[in-house]
């Protein structure tokens, strides 16, 4: 199943340039991890390749016919439970959320709002959400954020265990982290991306 393509990618916003003739290929069915310091464009980039941007031009190809996206900010509805804002991407299938957010230990929050949970809370929210859609691709923005490391890594394992064999792009500021769970390591040094310094890993996701 496909793969992410891009050609000469160029995009700037307020005047500074984000991209600057990135060009890339993604291979299907591997994980890639994007690293680099705040603010070097790896947000912007994961939302253009996930459509909520245009580049100001070049070429991008996704061969995808679905999705699974986490993004940076939880997007949580706050007036829905937890199970009820899984449940909404799967057509109010609340079986399917509860196995999802069981893979992300939150069994015992459910019932409970966005706001009576606590950051790390929400983040598994946002995961359980993106793995009760099972897209054929996997965006994550940060996925590990609130979490500590012994619970980040456990979450890490079954999201991507889950995705074995397909395709997953995530970016995370923690290199020993990208080093456990990805093939490939994209290394950004700053704004704007004009290319990738690539680390292959001799492992498989876990």
């Amino acid at each position: 199943m496909g793969g992410i393509r891009a050609k000469a990618l160029c995009l700037q916003f307020e005047g500074q340039p984000i991209l600057d003739n990135l060009s890339f290929t993604l291979e299907p069915g591997q994980i890639y991890a994007i690293c680099g310091p705040s603010g070097c464009g790896k947000s912007t980039l994961l939302r253009l390749i996930c459509g909520l941007l245009l580049p100001d031009s070049g070429q991008l190809e996704l061969d995808y016919n679905s999705m699974s996206v986490v993004f940076q900010e939880d997007r949580l509805l706050p007036q829905l439970s937890a199970l009820e804002n899984v449940a909404l991407v799967v057509n109010g299938d609340q079986k399917r959320a509860m196995q999802a957010l069981c893979a992300v230990e939150l069994e015992d929050e459910v019932h409970k709002l966005p706001q009576e949970l606590s950051g790390g809370m929400r983040r598994r929210v946002a995961i359980a959400r993106a793995m009760a859609y099972d897209g054929e691709l996997l965006l994550c923005d940060e996925p590990s954020n609130g979490l500590d490391e012994q619970l980040a890594q456990r979450v890490m394992q079954r999201l991507l265990t889950q995705w074995q064999g397909r395709s997953v792009l995530w970016i995370t500021h923690d290199t020993d982290l990208a080093e456990q769970f990805s093939q490939h390591i994209l290394q950004v040094n700053a704004a704007p991306i004009s290319q990738f310094l690539e680390r292959n890993q001799a492992i498989e996701a876990r």
